[in-house]
């Protein structure tokens, strides 16, 4: 099962082409030897909220330990050949004395803070005896994986502490969207409402400017019609003031919306 959900999380690697996403029925089942693997680095992930980005980053520091797994055999039988006492010493420090032995004067970086004064004396007082016996080349290299190993695992174990924190709260967060319907909240209802209210008012003053513009255009039919003069009645008088009146409110109406909007 664990070959198939490496051969899932490897598809985009060995095929681009191919887009597949895990399911949540697969990573249950499939990434307890992950889960343990990160565990030993003090990272601690669900194994429902594993992601693709947490199995890349996994597997760049299995990478780095292979390397280092590498290179051990041979670290430490060079450092039978100059009878160093490694005992209790990591592969840092080891690769470290080797290169010391190898360049007695050259600078290299935090040699105090991993030795002890008595241990840096030792190593370079006693390197001309084995200048014969180590291979400098093979020794540089040593060093440099080692070292760059180790960068590269400390860089990538803060890079998982990010990921899994993030992918705990995203998949909390889908949790609870997966539970219960999606509410609004206040400021949503709020800008739902006003966007309601504003329709309705372009609907209005569309409304208003054709009835506006119908009138107007009745206006001016009867204008350029042949005038005539008619004696009006007092209560045509009134009727004609009072449209005077309607018309003006309407125009009125109509600067103070365009103002609002």
């Amino acid at each position: 099962m664990e070959v198939i959900w490496g051969l899932k999380n490897l598809m985009r690697s060995l095929v681009p082409k191919e887009k597949i996403e895990l399911t949540e029925e697969d990573r249950l089942p499939m990434s307890k030897g992950l889960i343990m693997f990160l565990r030993r680095y003090g990272l601690v992930v669900r194994p429902e909220a594993v992601n693709q980005q947490i199995v890349l980053g996994a597997r760049v520091l299995y990478n780095c330990e292979c390397i280092e797994d590498d290179q051990s055999a041979s670290l430490h039988r060079n450092a039978l050949l100059c009878g160093i006492g490694y005992q209790g010493w990591d592969l840092l420090k080891l690769s470290t004395a080797l290169k010391l032995v190898c360049f007695p004067h050259d600078n290299v970086a935090g040699d105090h803070e991993i030795f002890s004064n008595e241990e840096l004396s030792k190593l370079k007082r006693d390197a001309p005896k084995y200048e014969r016996r180590l291979s400098k080349v093979a020794c540089l290299r040593f060093y440099t994986e080692i070292v760059r190993a180790r960068e590269i695992k400390t860089k990538k174990i803060k890079e998982l502490e990010s990921l899994i924190e993030e992918a705990e709260e995203t998949y909390g967060v889908e949790q609870i969207r997966g539970s219960r319907k999606p509410v609004l909240n206040k400021r949503k209802r709020l800008k739902l409402k006003k966007n309601k209210e504003d329709i309705e008012i372009r609907e209005a003053s569309q409304d208003e400017k054709l009835e506006v513009h119908e009138v107007e255009q009745t206006e001016v039919r009867k204008l350029r019609r042949p005038t005539k003069r008619v004696k009006l009645s007092e209560g045509k008088l009134m009727r004609l003031i009072k449209l005077n009146r309607w018309l003006i409110k309407l125009k009125k109406k109509r600067k103070h919306m365009k103002l609002n909007s």
